[in-house]
């Protein structure tokens, strides 16, 4: 396959089954090659001049950990990703506004599911990429269901409540929670024992929903629940491909830089994994954290995409110590490095 190409078959797998694996040869004789895998671990594309023996070795390697590693005698940077996650919150009031914005801001695909046509509509809930209305009993038939999905139960009463755990608790999920008192959070569960859910899946659900902030206002309450969304997706070890940096990787006409970080020491804002599109003409989607660090990567990959013989591939590391920090202004100390791949247009 072609450099772009092997990025793109990434992308179609992403989108098609939700997770995919994928690993660079960032230093050795076969620096720049690249395999994707699908989640069975099955080898689906390649690009470069790497054997399929040494993909095997390196999937008989990995161990479920974005990072960098030693193979057969070369640096290999291997990824576990998943799709954009989604957010689907259940119930259209005046908490489940600031929840949708706040989504949005922190980069899930946003659904607003509602049983009365007054709050579920695109002009209420503008900013949702998705808006359904449909009786809480059609839930399973009328929400698209997926692994990477945080479900947020905030309907007007406890039998709307009820009825959305009741369907929801049967699918695999990364996050389901549901709002309510400690006492309504307690019937609902004996409820759901009574009607022969097992204890794992009752002690599953987040109830009552959100971390303890002493929230008040619908948008405090928001905040509460979307910090410990955030605590549950951040401990998992899997990358996440934005779809604006995936819609890049389509146009085929456009050429651009990829930067991903690979490696990081010391307190930085963004981990392993995180990565930044930039094209020839300046547009840029992701971020490698922003601040100085970022600043100077951008110049270097624009510099790149200037020349006429462009650097293919490389890596370099950004020093943010704390001496280094107090000179530019920069509260994160640490280092970072960061791989550059130019991508041709479709060759």
């Amino acid at each position: 396959m072609k450099k772009r190409e092997i990025y793109q078959l990434l992308w179609k797998t992403l989108k098609q089954e939700e997770k995919a694996s994928t690993a660079v040869i960032t230093k050795g004789k076969d620096q720049g090659s690249r395999a994707v895998w699908n989640p069975k671990k099955e080898l689906l594309g390649t690009f470069g001049q790497a054997t399929e023996a040494l993909w095997q070795q390196v999937v008989e390697e990995m161990d479920g950990k974005n990072g960098l590693r030693m193979i057969n005698g070369e640096e290999v940077f291997v990824e576990y990703l998943t799709k954009q996650p989604k957010l689907v919150v259940c119930g259209g009031g005046h908490i489940s506004k600031p929840i949708c914005q706040m989504g949005k801001m922190l980069d899930f695909h946003v659904t607003v599911v509602d049983d009365r046509e007054e709050f579920a509509n695109e002009e209420r809930f503008f900013m949702a990429d998705q808006v359904i209305c449909c009786d809480y009993e059609e839930l399973l038939h009328k929400v698209p269901f997926a692994p990477n999905t945080y479900y947020i139960v905030v309907t007007r009463g406890h039998r709307g409540d009820a009825c959305c755990v009741r369907q929801l608790l049967s699918y695999p999920c990364t996050y389901l929670g549901m709002i309510g008192s400690r006492k309504k959070v307690a019937i609902t569960k004996e409820k759901l024992k009574a009607e022969g859910f097992t204890e794992e899946e009752i002690m599953s659900l987040h109830a009552p929903i959100g971390l303890k902030i002493g929230a008040q206002t619908p948008a405090e309450i928001a905040v509460g629940i979307l910090a410990e969304i955030i605590q549950v997706k951040n401990e998992k070890a899997d990358g996440v491909m934005e779809s604006a940096i995936g819609q890049q990787l389509e146009q085929e006409m456009a050429e651009g830089m990829m930067l991903t970080i690979v490696e990081k020491k010391g307190s930085s804002p963004r981990d392993v994994g995180s990565r930044m599109w930039i094209c020839a003409d300046g547009h840029m989607e992701g971020s490698i954290g922003g601040g100085n660090a970022e600043y100077m990567a951008i110049q270097e990959a624009m510099e790149n995409l200037k020349k006429e013989h462009k650097q293919q591939i490389w890596q370099q590391v950004f020093d943010m110590t704390n001496r280094e920090s107090a000179n530019t202004g920069m509260i994160c100390g640490g280092t970072v490095k960061v791989l550059f791949e130019y991508l041709p247009v479709k060759e």
